[in-house]
């Protein structure tokens, strides 16, 4: 018994060491990522929980110039990321506790009657991503992102993204 618990020991570290230089790994990656992207690649990077000012722009035009534009976007980021402010219920479901979004928030009614339904939306959808992704620190999350299939991207989509980028580069040297 000593020894099962022993090498169990052995596989928890050595899982979680492995787990250390994934993790490192995709910080450089997320990093490298960073300087080397442009807006229309296949794979990038995605700032969960965050509002996206092209498309609160494109949810506001006409009715607001791009000043009072960007002025709601800033508004709305301030609030998104208010950890106070949380417009999630959660409820039982088989005994699992789940979170529905309160789409009755009063917050949430007002922005929609003020900006319609494209601009809820967009704060709805930057919500569920800050629930998601970092319940506790109400800031965005950035995540390797796979743009064309709309999901996160997996580790070997991002180097394999990565490498084919080096070598279409030596390919026109």
């Amino acid at each position: 018994m000593q020894g099962l618990e022993s090498l169990n020991q052995v596989l928890v570290t050595k899982s979680v060491r492995d787990n250390d230089k994934l993790q490192a790994a995709r910080k450089e990656l997320i990093d490298g990522l960073n300087v080397a992207t442009n807006g229309r690649a296949n794979i990038g990077l995605k700032r969960m929980g965050e509002l996206d000012p092209k498309a609160v722009a494109n949810a506001c035009r006409p009715r607001l110039s791009q000043k009072k534009t960007l002025i709601l976007c800033s508004k709305w980021e301030t609030k998104i990321r208010n950890a106070g402010w949380h417009p999630f219920k959660v409820i039982m479901v088989d005994d699992q506790p789940m979170e529905i979004f309160l789409d009755d928030d009063d917050k949430l009614v007002e922005l929609k009657q003020e900006h319609g339904d494209q601009m809820f939306a967009l704060v709805k959808q930057a919500l569920i991503e800050r629930n998601k992704y970092n319940p506790s620190g109400g800031y965005p999350e950035t995540l390797l992102w796979n743009f064309k299939h709309s999901r996160e991207a997996t580790m070997e989509e991002a180097v394999q993204f990565i490498v084919k980028k080096c070598c279409a580069k030596k390919r026109k040297h």
